[in-house]
């Protein structure tokens, strides 16, 4: 049986959703500390002086990178991290399916499930409750590899709400 996750893997990606969450703080701190010396340096500046409104416009800018830069870093780079650290850790705690599966197509296009980036297989698989093969399609993780699964193959796999975990290759 084929783990496509090892122990580490979900250890590694929690550090780098804690080493992001630091490098926002110290970005949102050094704002903070910049926006500080910029209001202190406007307060001490005598009331008609010219240097006034470069300051307020320097105030504006750091206001404004901030706001942009947490919306990029919360929309793009963080809540992807987090999404795929969710993913594993519902992964590795969660129940676990076995089943026997025909491949009947493997798809190499790119979808975004649950924010987490993965390639489909169709595969057709016995359902008791219908008494009939049904199809069902499979996400495999865009991260790991699985270059050795094509149509026809019989695999044993191991899901978790439709994500591949495992698999098998039955041999013919």
């Amino acid at each position: 049986m084929r783990e496509l996750y090892q122990s580490d893997y979900v250890n590694r990606y929690l550090k780098l959703k804690k080493r992001m969450l630091i490098t926002y703080f110290v970005v949102m701190a050094l704002s903070i500390c910049a926006l500080a010396f910029i209001l202190i340096y406007y307060a001490t500046e005598p009331y008609q002086t010219s240097s006034r409104v470069p300051l307020m416009i320097a105030m504006f800018a750091v206001i404004v990178f901030f706001i942009i830069y947490s919306f990029i870093f919360f929309t793009i780079t963080y809540g992807r991290v987090r999404s795929y650290c969710n993913f594993l850790l519902f992964s590795v705690c969660a129940t676990r399916s076995t089943e026997k599966v025909t491949v009947l197509n493997v798809f190499n296009d790119i979808v975004d499930k649950n924010g987490v980036d993965c390639t489909r297989i169709e595969v057709l698989e016995w359902s008791d409750a219908e008494n009939d093969f049904v199809e069902r399609m499979i996400y495999v993780d865009n991260e790991v590899v699985v270059d050795d699964v094509f149509e026809g193959n019989i695999l044993t796999i191991v899901t978790n709400s439709n994500y591949l975990l495992a698999y098998n290759k039955e041999t013919a």
